[in-house]
């Protein structure tokens, strides 16, 4: 153990002169600086942008997301397939841990998880000499010049006949809610 600190206790710390080698701290991004923090949205994807798709029909007879699995409560989507931005999830989310803050123990698991990338094309154009720039998006866009840029995270939610849960809810007290 002596010679072990013996052999620390020579070493000396040397700086170097040439910045390109010295060992500077990665610069991190402020908190500000960080793109969609405070939503749902995945950590990695394999591909930036993703097909519109189709929402699935399950025509096997499959029962999966239909049944409660963690709490007493459940909230069911009524209507046909579509998509559900993050920002609508985490409205949701909130609006429900404000209603549920004054029960104890109350806890609330969401199912779904937006995933898929929605991009968006935004087109400006002039339509007069008097009148200002107009943008427009969806089916006014004129055609061509790519996908257009990401714009939001979403989830599929599936049209069946028994809904997809989207939210699971545990309570202690029954009557609250």
């Amino acid at each position: 153990m002596a010679s072990l600190l013996s052999s620390f206790s020579r070493l000396t710390l040397t700086s170097r002169s040439s910045p390109s080698t010295s060992l500077r701290p990665a610069h991190l991004p402020a908190r500000s600086q960080i793109r969609f923090a405070g939503i749902l949205a995945p950590k990695r994807t394999k591909y930036r942008k993703a097909h519109k798709g189709r929402v699935p029909i399950p025509t096997g007879g499959s029962l999966k997301g239909t049944t409660l699995i963690h709490g007493s409560y459940g909230i069911r989507v009524k209507g046909n397939g579509m998509r559900l931005s993050a920002k609508q999830l985490m409205a949701a989310d909130t609006a429900l841990k404000r209603k549920l803050k004054v029960l104890k123990n109350a806890k609330i698991w969401l199912r779904v998880f937006p995933d898929i990338p929605v991009c968006i094309k935004v087109c400006s154009y002039a339509r007069g000499q008097d009148q200002p720039l107009r943008v427009v998006q969806g089916n006014e866009t004129r055609m061509g010049k790519g996908k257009g840029t990401f714009d939001h995270w979403a989830c599929r939610y599936e049209h069946s006949s028994p809904s997809q849960i989207l939210a699971n809810i545990r309570t202690a007290v029954q009557r609250a809610v």
